[in-house]
């Protein structure tokens, strides 16, 4: 094998790898909200989660990340571990509809997908659903091209007697796992080392038989992108991992078991004679359906044993200070993240509010022996603040967005810079009663109804701003609106009563600089639940500035 033919591997290498990516980046984008929805509705149970991981794993193209992504949900709390099993089951067998496409040998019309997928990603400044389909198409055409130049280029290998004698070793069944294994644990994809088998069955290199044990080793190696990710997640996460691990074992000795009793190497053999292409593509099937038949009964036993191979332990952070919706694992699926995101986002926008009314306690109705409490929700807010800005960046960093979902995660930190001023004025309405009591300051009877109703009517309209950010829903902004308007005439009114108090010489200076800022924060915060309602539709706002587009003002 001469020095050129080696480069011309490893570009061969480059271009298969790339392509593999390509085709499944631009099916995740063509999904688009549809694949979280798949997820999110269709995992119900054991036998659903099944089918969500197969389709899911073709869609994304890679076993790996649909189970790095099962345990960022986990560890979110979005999914127990009985759903976890099947949709990890599922992903078992949908990382086998790559090696059989792969086998479908379409190097000769590769170049017709290559110029159409070009023609429809032209316009790529719109990045619609045409620009996403000829992504995948010329990543299906990139992965063909590259396996092509691949088994050109190690053609020579056949000649080598080292080579043979080193793929007939393989015919060992330890030798062939442990081999399998550790290449894939490099790559951290069996579809790629299972599509690198099939390159070399394409090049007359390898046969059936000394293939069958390198599979069943690859997809083992497969697990290990699972068991990384789980470093730093919570005992369910690395449960999830764990479980993975064990379906892989567990159906390579149940595989090899029945290999005394069932010649699947001649039965496959048979299907397609002299196609070893298409065999290793439907060994590697029928290996995974065959851990499908007998892991999925016994699940309820993978995840007991699970637990004692990871026990609880207890909780040594505040679950308030920790992501409930989103994890790190989820940024390999960037659709999903951005989804999950906003449901952060919007708990984030719960807890302020809920901080409010606890503030409203506290100035209403003295209740000073929480004001420790609001403080200290008031810094978990800044923590999970500066915890979701960090990951959005982490998120930018990682996809390649749309027009349309740069706009959409710039319109959320407009949104987070809004929540996050809410939560600021429930710390001032803590200080302002702490004045008050300082001073011996009690206001009026008619004083406090109208503190109370501004309360109410400003808790209202954070709501309906929160509902419209969650819901997207343009009505709900508009109802954000007029509560809104609500709260400005309530505070106009509150202020001449206030006025006509002091003329009357009812209330004094001192009432007067607690009452008169008090309204002025809690119009702001009104103002600010107007800004996350408008971010539904910005223009539905008055103008940028009250759209939150000017972060000095957010």
């Amino acid at each position: 094998m001469s020095i050129y033919d080696l480069i011309s591997m490893l570009g061969g290498l480059g271009l298969f790898i790339y392509g593999m990516q390509m085709l499944g980046d631009g099916l995740e984008k063509t999904a688009g909200d549809r694949l979280k929805y798949i997820i999110e509705k269709l995992t119900t149970n054991k036998v659903m989660g099944l089918v969500v991981g197969c389709l899911v794993t073709f869609i994304i193209q890679s076993s790996s990340a649909t189970t790095v992504m099962v345990v960022g949900f986990v560890n979110a709390g979005l999914m127990n571990l009985s759903q976890a099993v099947g949709v990890v089951l599922g992903a078992n067998v949908g990382t086998t509809i790559t090696a059989q496409l792969i086998a479908f040998k379409l190097t000769k019309v590769a170049p017709i997908f290559a110029f159409i997928g070009l023609i429809l990603m032209l316009n790529k400044s719109k990045k619609n659903k045409k620009y996403d389909w000829g992504y995948v198409l010329f990543g299906f055409a990139v992965l063909f091209i590259g396996m092509n130049i691949m088994g050109d280029a190690m053609k020579p290998l056949g000649n080598s007697e080292v080579f043979k004698n080193m793929m007939t070793s393989f015919e060992n069944p330890i030798l062939g796992i442990i081999i399998g294994l550790i290449v894939t644990s490099i790559i951290q994809s069996s579809s790629v080392s299972i599509g690198l088998l099939q390159t070399l069955a394409l090049a007359g290199l390898v046969t059936m038989r000394n293939s069958i044990f390198l599979v069943m080793g690859m997809n083992i190696g497969t697990c290990v992108t699972a068991l990384i990710a789980s470093f730093g997640c919570d005992t369910n996460a690395k449960r999830v991992a764990v479980i993975h691990f064990m379906q892989k074992v567990m159906t390579t000795i149940i595989f090899l078991l029945l290999m005394l009793f069932i010649p699947f190497v001649t039965m496959v053999e048979g299907w397609t004679p002299g196609d070893v292409t298409r065999q290793i593509a439907n060994i590697h099937t029928v290996f995974n359906i065959v851990g499908v038949l007998f892991l999925l009964p016994i699940s309820s036993f993978t995840i007991k044993l699970s637990k004692i191979l990871v026990p609880d332990k207890e909780a040594a952070e505040d679950p308030r200070r920790k992501f409930k919706y989103i994890d790190k694992n989820m940024l390999s699926t960037p659709v999903i993240a951005q989804s999950q995101l906003i449901k952060e986002v919007d708990r984030l926008g719960r807890m302020a509010l809920e901080n409010m009314k606890l503030a409203e306690q506290v100035f209403v109705n003295s209740q000073f022996d929480i004001v420790d409490e609001v403080m200290e929700n008031e810094e978990i807010i800044d923590h999970i603040t500066n915890k979701i800005t960090n990951y959005m960046m982490d998120l930018q960093a990682k996809a390649d967005m749309s027009h349309e979902e740069e706009v959409k995660m710039g319109l959320m930190y407009h949104v987070i810079i809004d929540i996050e001023r809410i939560g600021d004025y429930a710390e001032n309405v803590v200080e302002y009663a702490e004045d008050a009591k300082k001073r011996q300051i009690e206001f009026s009877q008619d004083a406090n109804e109208e503190i109370k109703n501004i309360f109410a009517n400003v808790e209202k309209t954070v709501e309906l701003g929160l509902d419209a950010f969650l819901s997207g829903s343009v009505e709900m902004a508009e109802q954000t609106t007029k509560s809104e308007e609500r709260v400005d005439i309530l505070i106009e009114k509150a202020t001449d009563g206030h006025i006509q108090r002091m003329a009357d010489h009812l209330c004094g200076p001192a009432k007067g600089v607690v009452f008169t800022n008090l309204l002025n924060d809690l119009e702001r915060v009104s103002d600010h639940a107007q800004n996350i309602a408008y971010c539904v539709s910005p223009k539905t706002a008055k103008n940028e500035k009250a759209a939150g587009f000017m972060v000095g003002e957010a």
